[in-house]
């Protein structure tokens, strides 16, 4: 992963994130997390996120 020899305080804050974003023993279902990240990709427009969903 180059982004982290790039930018490594910004690079593990991310990975942190995700991580926790990701994790399988959380409250909220995995497919309710992947729709709420799709719809603040939306929100936000961000290109990146929602073309790789």
């Amino acid at each position: 992963m180059a982004f982290v020899a790039l930018a490594p305080v910004e690079a593990n804050a991310f990975l942190a994130f995700n991580h926790a974003v990701e994790r399988g023993d959380g409250v909220i279902p995995p497919k309710n997390r992947e729709q709420i990240s799709l719809a603040v990709a939306l929100t936000t427009q961000c290109a990146t996120f929602t073309r790789a969903r």
